[in-house]
């Protein structure tokens, strides 16, 4: 059955009063049970969450349920193909994952509202969310995809977009124009070459599942053990979902702990990271927050980290492998990010800093470069230099 469409676009360069006029409006064409609604018996919410498109929730005083309306960010479509985005979408809708998709317009869709607490960056990290966000990340990775990743050539083709950007801001401009895109070329050049030598496996990735794309539903069931966790966690937003590298998605989610705000002291260190593998992995069993943290007191034991076997029998080889992977990919994620800021700095209408965040970016790429670098080399024999 087709979803039902209007072509007509919602402006983000209207002011909030019009914008939401025209989401009401929109709502009545597309869905018909909600075409008798009086205007002034609908609300209009926006919600935070993104830094690329408008997100808003729509209620009614009537017995309708909410909707979630997303009007996306203009020129977003030099970034995300949106029609195979939809059918990614209505795909993973039928196993199970994301909101449902209810109608479609000319630059957004509506979806079935999820009542939910959405993760904030601190909290990703919390030995009650660590197991469930690990264990639907390897479900999630175990969707069959036929694909080639894409990940270096979007790379590649932003950084060829971004060549040829003019900025009407004059300060905008002048900030653009001390960006070095040619040394940029050659640190993406050298870290494909390196993440290229691990082979990571190639599974259906998320690839932005940052803390606002977490959802935890608000239900009966115990929301606040894993058992009743792993229920209840939803991922969502899977513009960027398609064939990539395990490592990719693992090492981008782990950037995401730092936030919008980019506090990288978030970032995992190694008994976090091992502590998350063997949950992937399906080597920890926990199902309370007691053996939750139980297990992570032990992950930080300095006897946790043995020559061939820790403390739980796990070969440490497998950890070693995973985290070194998913660091050396944390540095294709700040170049992913970095470059993708750069677009979003000339078309994005969103109050929001991009060429600032993109040099934040590239400034803990450089930072951590040589240390990720390092650890490949040990576990996988890489012998790359890390020198530009």
């Amino acid at each position: 059955m087709a979803l039902p469409h209007v072509p007509r676009l919602i402006s983000m360069s209207h002011d909030e009063v019009i914008a939401h006029e025209e989401i009401k409006l929109m709502c009545k064409q597309l869905l018909p049970s909600w075409s008798k609604e009086n205007s002034d018996d609908i609300s209009v919410t926006t919600i935070s969450g993104g830094i690329s498109n408008l997100i808003v929730k729509v209620s009614s005083s009537g017995s309708h349920d909410p909707i979630l309306f997303k009007v996306f960010g203009e020129k977003t479509e030099l970034l995300v193909d949106r029609e195979q985005e939809l059918k990614t979408l209505i795909n993973l809708n039928a196993l199970g994952f994301g909101a449902q998709v209810l109608g479609t317009f000319g630059n957004g869709r509506i979806e079935k509202f999820l009542k939910s607490k959405t993760l904030e960056p601190e909290e990703m990290g919390h030995v009650l969310y660590v197991p469930c966000i690990a264990h639907k990340l390897r479900k999630f990775h175990n969707i069959p995809t036929a694909g080639k990743p894409t990940l270096w050539a979007t790379i590649f083709g932003w950084l060829d977009m971004a060549s040829k950007l003019v900025f009407e801001d004059e300060r905008k401009q002048a900030k653009f124009s001390n960006i070095d895109l040619i040394a940029m070329r050659h640190e993406i050049e050298v870290t494909k070459e390196a993440c290229d030598a691990v082979m990571s496996p190639i599974v259906f990735s998320h690839n932005d599942l940052l803390s606002g794309n977490i959802l935890v539903l608000e239900t009966s069931s115990d929301a606040h053990s894993i058992g009743g966790l792993l229920d209840n966690m939803q991922f969502i937003d899977f513009e960027y979902a398609a064939s990539g590298y395990r490592g990719y998605d693992i090492g981008n989610h782990f950037n995401e702990y730092a936030g919008f705000e980019c506090d990288y002291t978030r970032y995992p260190d190694s008994a976090a990271q091992r502590l998350f593998f063997k949950h992937y992995l399906g080597h920890c069993s926990c199902t309370s927050d007691t053996e939750a943290t139980q297990c992570s007191v032990r992950e930080s034991s300095p006897t946790a980290i043995q020559e061939g076997v820790d403390i739980d029998g796990v070969l440490s080889m497998e950890l070693a492998k995973m985290e070194a992977e998913a660091n050396l990919f944390s540095l294709a994620s700040h170049m992913y990010w970095g470059v993708w800021s750069l677009i979003q700095a000339r078309y994005s209408p969103i109050d929001f800093d991009y060429l600032e965040y993109s040099t934040t970016r590239w400034r803990e790429y450089y930072k951590k470069k040589d240390k990720h670098f390092e650890q490949a080399n040990t576990v996988f024999g890489l012998n790359k230099q890390t020198d530009s």
